[in-house]
């Protein structure tokens, strides 16, 4: 009977053994990696741009085309003397795929438009309606020619510089359409006259009060202490917010006016937007 007992537990020995190096030889259920693709220099037609077309270049989903997805968007704008290759140049698409692959932000297609040195608006230089051609020309070519979810919370923008002056402009002169606006180094204060009003000029021309703040999109201003050409504009900024009661997200630390701050930045407004942003699934 000894010799039995002994014989029976060396075989459920044997099957639990088995079992334990089968579970682990199973391949572990991975989800797979994205890896987003940058497609450049796509042309927008455009009849405000002064016989010129509007050119973008676009971050986008390695499966965009075949997935049967559709996606939230962010327009990310670049600053003085940049042109739409600035962002995709600066390790953008590593920062993208990896927030993604994070579980920080959903896929997203992300828009980098050429705005020359016009400051994002109408008029700022001679024949120029980039702010028409963003709003009727752009947007629309975007949204005719890549799934897009064209939902206010599935739409925001993001810029540094000039880039940010613009975030600010288009995000509170058409709160309706962007759900986020991450400014980083902005020029929030503008150029002091009408063409390029300051984020104050804004909102006291549009009349906003605390009954439309819940309405107007989430605003984040980040900047840094050393950066001498726009963190005064940036405090002050804060202040009048701070003034009227505004919520924002006003983000100060070390760093200068270049490339190294930025795309430190660029994580963060992903973050930001990716708490609004979902991709609408395909259709069965």
């Amino acid at each position: 009977m000894k010799l039995r007992n002994i014989a029976i537990v060396l075989l459920s020995l044997s099957a639990i053994l088995a079992t334990s190096c089968s579970d682990d030889r199973k391949e572990p259920d991975v989800k797979p990696r994205v890896s987003g693709k940058i497609v450049r220099d796509v042309v927008v037609p455009s009849v405000n741009l002064n016989g010129e077309d509007g050119i973008i270049t676009l971050y986008l989903p390695s499966d965009y085309e075949t997935s049967g997805k559709r996606y939230p968007v962010l327009y990310l704008l670049h600053g003085m003397w940049g042109d739409q290759n600035d962002w995709a140049n600066n390790s953008m698409h590593t920062t993208c795929n990896n927030i993604i692959n994070a579980g920080d932000c959903s896929e997203l297609i992300v828009v980098m438009p050429y705005g020359a040195n016009d400051f994002y608006v109408n008029g700022f230089t001679a024949g120029v309606k980039w702010e028409t051609y963003f709003h009727e020309e752009l947007i629309p070519f975007v949204e005719k020619n890549y799934p897009c979810r064209t939902d206010r919370s599935s739409r925001a923008i993001a810029g540094l510089s000039m880039g940010g002056f613009g975030t600010v402009y288009h995000a509170y002169n058409y709160p309706e359409k962007f759900c986020v606006a991450y400014s980083m180094s902005g020029a929030v204060e503008g150029m002091g006259w009408g063409a390029a009003p300051s984020l104050k000029m804004i909102f006291e021309h549009k009349g906003y009060t605390a009954e439309d703040y819940a309405s107007l999109p989430e605003l984040y201003l980040e900047c840094g202490k050393q950066d001498t050409t726009c963190y005064p504009a940036n405090l002050n900024t804060h202040d009048y917010l701070e003034r009227i009661n505004f919520p924002h997200t006003y983000l100060i630390r070390d760093g200068i006016h270049d490339w190294a701050f930025w795309n430190l930045c660029l994580p963060k407004a992903l973050r930001a937007v990716g708490k609004h942003f979902a991709v609408e699934e395909a259709k069965k």
